[in-house]
């Protein structure tokens, strides 16, 4: 569900559940998201769960930052290429 951005079914059927820390930064490894493993490491630190809603929601966020730097990236790529036609 992660990797199809199910975000809403995922925050739906997890945002009660506290996960185990080791999880989220498994899953943060294979989502490729540091944000989430940040998240992970530091509900290790205070208690060894995460909270997977807030984990979910940063994840989210960050995806979208991404997004956005590599429109900007293409954008301004195409900009350069047009302007040396």
């Amino acid at each position: 569900m992660i990797y199809q951005k199910k975000f809403d079914k995922i925050m739906e059927v997890y945002s009660q559940q506290a996960l185990p820390a080791e999880l989220g930064i498994v899953i943060g490894a294979i989502t490729e998201s540091q944000e989430l493993i940040d998240h992970a490491v530091e509900s290790e630190r205070k208690g060894g769960k995460i909270n997977m809603c807030t984990a979910l929601e940063e994840f989210k966020q960050e995806s979208k930052r991404e997004g956005l730097q590599e429109g900007l990236r293409e954008g301004l790529e195409k900009g350069a290429v047009k302007g040396s036609l």
